[in-house]
């Protein structure tokens, strides 16, 4: 089965990217766990449903912004204890970004103006510019969580892209998803 450039149609919340490759201008994108929502028109069922090893290309794939998500830590008395700013990614580290999204799981993966429709005030707002389109190209969000050694917290990174054409491909559906 094939989607193209609906990514709405998909919840990817925890999904786990198994391989992340660029490859030029294409991003590719090989994931477990991501659920085909009811609304899809290949989706018979018309109930939320996992589909199997799914691979995702991101054609005329460019990024536009990327940045480390920093924390802050209260006690119980809701004193601020530690605050670690976020971190811009350079862009000469995207190449790397992208090779470390492997074995990683997905936070949020939509369009800038779902994703501000959802989070609301929690919302980056360092991606308003990017809610709309990019010239004639789709902009997308993407938020992944990258695993923090023993002890260590998990790291999440944020990354605002464009593309031309999402192709979703997956060869047959799985087990009814639980509803969120």
């Amino acid at each position: 089965m094939q989607s193209v450039n609906e990514l709405d149609k998909f919840r990817f919340l925890d999904a786990l990217i198994m391989e992340a490759v660029q490859n030029g201008d294409v991003l590719e994108l090989t994931l477990d766990a991501v659920v085909v929502k009811g609304n899809h028109p290949a989706n018979e069922t018309y109930t939320d449903r996992y589909a199997d090893t799914m691979s995702l290309h991101f054609k005329q794939f460019s990024v536009l912004h990327a940045f480390k998500e920093g924390y802050k830590y209260y006690d119980a008395s809701d004193t601020l204890i530690d605050a670690v700013p976020d971190e811009e990614v350079p862009i000469a580290a995207y190449g790397q970004l992208i090779k470390n999204m492997k074995d990683s799981h997905i936070f949020v993966l939509q369009s800038p103006k779902a994703l501000k429709d959802k989070m609301e005030e929690d919302y980056p707002k360092i991606f308003d510019a990017y809610v709309g389109k990019a010239g004639d190209k789709s902009v997308a969000i993407l938020a992944f969580d990258i695993e923090g050694e023993e002890g260590e917290a998990d790291t999440t990174y944020w990354l605002a892209f464009s593309y031309e054409k999402a192709i979703a491909s997956w060869h047959h559906f799985m087990n009814k998803a639980e509803s969120n």
